[in-house]
């Protein structure tokens, strides 16, 4: 399930971002998730794997 996230973002870089999801035909928020699933492979993070905790938990 998704989670909403709020950040301050500086108006120039907003601007910039609508402007590319403009030309990219989608949305600001795709444009971040992508961004932040790149920065995490970039680390080594795999999000994407079930944490069993998690999963004892529900």
């Amino acid at each position: 399930m998704d989670k909403p996230v709020s950040l301050r973002l500086d108006a120039r870089m907003k601007k910039a971002l609508e402007e590319l999801a403009k030309h990219e035909f989608t949305s600001v928020a795709s444009l971040l998730k992508k961004g932040a699933d790149r920065l995490l492979k970039e680390h080594g993070i795999d999000w994407r794997e079930e944490d069993p905790k998690e999963k004892e938990s529900e």
